[in-house]
């Protein structure tokens, strides 16, 4: 892979993951209401899975992200460590307003140059494995478009099976995350 494409690959992985998740200045920080937080721990329990022959690293966690006091996504994430060398994430990010459109646009764009489509659960996937180069470490990453609503991005490093991201989508109940929807209540 040249250097120009290997450059277009980890602007677009950037861009993809850090979209939505630009954390607020101390200044603009506010707390998340009820219905907030209600909607992230639903999100992080359905990352309340197990993978065999992996550790997880610490209980799920999930968030919601704010710019300029307003709400601009939901996360949720959850580690995963395989020996002291494979590492895995997985994570959820419910963007608000155009979000999902934008995602589309960014996996068709990935797609394109570096990935595969795949199907997980009847919801479209993209598979991206660069080709290792040796100075970097390599990594994997699984994009899932879950009802234009959500993102689910599992990510791994050094994985000697690069299936296990596949496996790994398969155990997230992809179904009930469709389902949820988040409703503001009135202040």
């Amino acid at each position: 892979m040249s250097t120009q494409k290997i450059r277009k690959y980890l602007i677009c992985m950037i861009g993809l993951t850090s979209l939505f998740l630009v954390p607020p200045s101390p200044t603009e920080a506010r707390t998340p209401t009820q219905s907030e937080t209600k909607f992230a721990n639903q999100l992080s329990s359905i990352l309340d899975i197990q993978i065999p022959e992996w550790e997880r690293l610490a209980s799920p966690s999930a968030s919601a992200r704010f710019k300029h006091d307003i709400l601009t996504a939901f996360t949720a994430v959850v580690n995963f460590r395989k020996s002291n060398i494979q590492n895995m994430s997985v994570e959820i990010i419910y963007p608000l307003e155009s979000g999902a459109k934008v995602i589309n646009k960014r996996m068709d764009a990935s797609l394109r140059e570096y990935g595969k489509k795949v199907i997980i659960q009847g919801f479209e996937a993209v598979t991206l494995s660069p080709p290792p180069n040796q100075y970097e470490v390599h990594s994997d990453s699984l994009y899932i478009n879950v009802a234009n609503r959500y993102i689910v991005i599992l990510s791994g490093e050094e994985l000697t099976d690069p299936k296990i991201l596949e496996s790994t989508a398969k155990l997230i109940d992809l179904k009930k995350l469709a389902g949820l929807t988040y409703e503001a209540l009135p202040n």
